[in-house]
């Protein structure tokens, strides 16, 4: 069977990757587990319409702007490749996922007497595709930068609109550290911001509101170097 010169070259590549991972902790397939923690900050801005329309005969009650900022603490999963990019540098890709719901918080956006307009939100199936460079300090410490693109399914929900469901993106930042106890096992450390693009909930065809929701987390996650 003829290979072209490109596929060779990339099998090659592969194969000396495979072969310095043999004696290299932080490279190779590396599968793991841990635990996220952080804060949820979720903003709230009511339009005009909003204001002057669900509850225009006390309007004065109606608040523009609200926020909210709540604790999470989920389980994680990873699956990562880690290759050389040079003596000292190491670059890695992985998937990394949120194993559980993350509650966004109730926000109060207007009370009038016994009528309450209170909006909620549920983040589920949050994932992110990643690349960290790490540099290399010693044969078993790495620091690294990381870059990521996250998804998120948002479930809103409030008195007036009802439900909704938004799909969330952003890209994450972030930076660590690794300590390697031994060619199979590591453990990594490292913080996080993720910012996810705004989202809007109509009502009765008119916009309601404009929402943004952002993380701000730790990381920490033991991994299996295969």
């Amino acid at each position: 069977m003829h290979l072209s010169k490109p596929l060779l070259l990339t099998l090659g590549i592969l194969a000396g990757a495979d072969a310095l991972a043999g004696e290299d902790p932080f490279t190779g397939f590396r599968a793991g587990l841990g635990l996220s923690a952080g804060v949820g900050r979720h903003q709230i801005y009511t339009t005009p319409a909003y204001r002057m329309g669900v509850y225009m005969a006390s309007a004065d009650t109606i608040w523009s702007a609200h926020g909210t900022r709540q604790g999470f603490l989920t389980p994680t999963a990873d699956l990562s490749y880690g290759f050389p990019l040079s003596e000292r540098w190491i670059g890695t890709i992985g998937f990394r996922a949120d194993l559980a719901t993350v509650d966004a918080g109730d926000i109060q956006l207007a009370k009038v007497g016994n009528r309450e307009d209170k909006a909620s939100m549920k983040l589920k199936r949050h994932v992110a595709l990643y690349f960290q460079p790490g540099y290399r300090l010693s044969d078993n410490w790495q620091l690294y930068g990381s870059l990521g693109y996250h998804q998120a399914r948002a479930e809103y929900g409030s008195t007036v609109s009802g439900k909704h469901k938004h799909t969330l993106n952003g890209f994450g930042l972030g930076f660590g550290a690794e300590r390697a106890f031994n060619k199979q096992l590591s453990l990594r450390m490292e913080v996080q911001s993720v910012p996810f693009s705004n989202y809007s909930v109509a009502y009765s065809g008119v916009k309601a509101y404009d929402a943004e929701y952002g993380q701000a987390r730790g990381n920490v996650l033991l991994t299996y170097r295969f």
